[in-house]
């Protein structure tokens, strides 16, 4: 389970987030939406500790964590095997210490690497590496290319092929559909994410996609955040309803305040009626105003053309 409280974060005059109180449990499948600049990638920053906060407590209770986002790359001058086997550093250590066991005929050593490596379920990694690269559109034999002989956004699909393969418990995407062909998206929001061990949590500006993998929205809008049960369309269902609710009563609150104003005004000079103008005053003065509730803002989402094809 990661926790936050009362988290809080400014940049200079501007509050990014104040006082956020949060709960994401294991396994689930969160969409952070919001107006741009309102703190979506602070927060999800943030919550993957690359970020620190100005006040205010995060906490992943010893969870693993990884975190995407557009601007994310691998490294340069190794194949891409290199590269998904440097996801999970362990499996070469076992390996080394499996070789160096068997040469040595060390039996206790090499019933410790054994276990290790079961552990590790290095038995099934290339495995892991191929269904991860081949869903994400890679061509076959692709382990064997240099990472250098790939474009900036292919490059961005193997850092998250790398982070996919570690299966952190906390998986945080920032836009992760920005760099994907339609095929490469598909997979990762109807096969790989539902199908994924741990927590998700992922800002998009794709209805579709938030539809698809999201079970809880998280609304970050003027330095708080609302959450909302459901994927984007149940969201924007509740938002919308509760946007009516509230002009409703504010418009009622409305009407019977003008009533009142337009009673003391016509009787206030009335002796008679001194009593009611009077309750009627006091009742202005202890009543909860409500506020105008503010026109509800529309993000714009685009569908960007996918990556060229790699050469």
């Amino acid at each position: 389970m990661l926790t936050v409280e009362k988290l809080h974060k400014s940049f200079g005059a501007q509050v990014v987030l104040k006082e956020v109180n949060l709960v994401i449990s294991s396994q689930e499948r969160v969409g952070v939406v919001g107006h741009n600049g309102a703190g979506k990638s602070t927060l999800i920053k943030i919550l993957a500790g690359l970020e620190e906060p100005d006040k205010g407590i995060v906490n992943v209770h010893g969870a693993s964590v990884g975190y995407l986002n557009q601007e994310s790359q691998c490294r340069l001058g190794v194949t891409v095997g290199e590269e998904m086997r440097d996801a999970l550093p362990g499996v070469a250590d076992v390996e080394a210490q499996l070789l160096a066991a068997a040469s040595n005929v060390d039996m206790n050593a090499l019933s410790k690497a054994t276990d290790d490596m079961q552990r590790l379920e290095t038995h099934t990694l290339n495995a892991r590496i191929g269904r991860v690269l081949s869903g994400l559109g890679f061509e076959q034999g692709a382990t064997e290319r240099l990472t250098d002989t790939y474009s900036g956004g292919w490059q961005m699909r193997i850092a998250m092929a790398k982070l996919l393969l570690q299966e952190p418990a906390y998986l945080f995407l920032d836009e992760p559909t920005n760099h994907l062909d339609t095929s490469a998206k598909y997979w990762l929001m109807y096969d790989y994410i539902p199908s994924y061990p741990g927590t998700v949590v992922v800002i998009s500006h794709e209805v579709e996609f938030l539809n698809v993998v999201s079970e809880r929205i998280i609304e970050v809008d003027a330095g708080e955040i609302k959450e909302f049960k459901g994927n984007y369309d149940d969201y924007q269902q509740q938002k919308q309803e509760a946007h009516d609710r509230q002009v409703k009563e504010y418009e009622a609150q409305q009407k019977e305040l003008a009533d009142v104003r337009e009673f003391i005004a016509k009787f206030k000079g009335n002796k008679s009626k001194a009593g009611l103008v009077e309750s009627r005053m006091k009742m202005l003065d202890k009543l909860d105003m409500k506020e105008k509730p503010r026109d509800r803002q529309k993000t714009i989402y685009l569908q960007l053309p996918p990556p060229p094809a790699w050469t």
